[in-house]
């Protein structure tokens, strides 16, 4: 059983939280670079006259668009797991692991939605890893054609214009290459992994996990299965995570049209996987800033968005996800 795995040896853990470690200064250090980066290119008085434009009719709109957010990435976690944690269970998973992002490096509300998916399902934490790496592929395909959508529908000049559909496309090739050989190849997949574990003699780890990890991938890469996933992440990225970014410009006054926002959100989810500080502080500015650069806008305005989304998305999230999370671990810990 998946809950009574056996605790790792001290060696072991001492290397986990050395990596760790490294990975969370690696963040800090990125970010502090993005921060020191954008206060030396925008002058204060710019963001000043920028932030005074503040619309708070938006904000109630902008709390709607982050509640509906959480419902639906909530079900299309419900359906990545075929139904091992109900609706509710995985929409309580989605909030603790998109507000856990927030204030936890390298991502780690991840961690917290694995854990808690195994802890009030029926899943194995292969099947859920598997399931989260479905869904991360998920949205990076669309991430990337919603660029070139965004790219396409804009006219951005020839230059700018190739840029965008180039890397978007290289992305996409190799996103679905490795799909496709993960599914379609997969016990050739299991015995090369075998094969490299082995010689690192962890063979033992790769039969407790890893394999039934990659067949669970192998299971979710069906095309039918991964195929209503995808329509599920685009009609997601395309409607209602883009209606938050509108919702959050025109609260700050910055002017910005569905097709820009669409691309804003191409680079700024891009840019989130890159390694930073909790929540991408400094790196998620930067690449926010980098949009409007790259659509000819002035980059002052590029950081009051920037900065208006991390502020909102932050207490959206957070607060709900704290007061969720600490309910779940009193009652767990009252009733062991």
């Amino acid at each position: 059983s998946s809950r009574n795995l056996s605790p790792c040896p001290l060696p072991e853990m001492a290397n986990i939280q050395r990596k760790r470690l490294v990975s969370a200064v690696l963040g800090l250090v990125i970010s502090a670079g993005a921060i020191f980066t954008l206060i030396a290119i925008v002058s204060p008085g710019d963001l000043k006259s920028a932030f005074s434009a503040f619309n708070p009719l938006y904000i109630a709109p902008f709390a709607l668009t982050v509640a509906l957010m959480v419902v639906c990435f909530g079900y299309r976690w419900h359906v990545l797991l075929r139904g091992a944690i109900s609706k509710p269970m995985a929409v309580k998973a989605m909030l603790i692991n998109m507000g856990g992002n927030m204030v936890l490096p390298a991502r780690g509300g991840d961690l917290l939605r694995i854990h808690f998916s195994n802890a009030v399902g029926n899943a194995p934490v292969a099947v859920v890893v598997g399931a989260m790496f479905t869904e991360k592929a998920a949205d990076l395909l669309a991430i990337c054609l919603i660029g070139t959508l965004g790219g396409m529908v804009l006219g951005l000049g020839d230059a700018a214009h190739r840029a965008v559909i180039a890397s978007s496309a290289v992305i996409c090739l190799f996103v679905v290459a490795s799909l496709t050989v993960v599914r379609t190849k997969n016990s050739l997949v299991q015995r090369i992994c075998l094969w490299t574990f082995t010689k690192m003699r962890r063979d033992k780890f790769f039969h407790e996990h890893v394999s039934q990890l990659i067949a669970s991938l192998g299971e979710n890469l069906q095309l039918c299965r991964f195929a209503r996933t995808m329509a599920i992440t685009l009609v997601l990225w395309l409607t209602i995570h883009g209606a938050s970014y509108l919702c959050i410009a025109r609260l700050v006054g910055v002017s910005l049209s569905y097709p820009e926002a669409l691309l804003v959100l191409w680079v700024s989810g891009l840019g989130l996987m890159i390694p930073a500080a909790p929540s991408g502080l400094g790196v998620y500015h930067a690449t926010v800033v980098s949009a409007f650069y790259f659509l000819g806008r002035p980059i002052s305005e590029g950081l009051v968005l920037a900065t208006a989304l991390h502020l909102s998305f932050f207490v959206a999230l957070v607060v709900p996800m704290g007061l969720l999370y600490g309910k779940w671990l009193l009652k767990r810990s009252l009733t062991q």
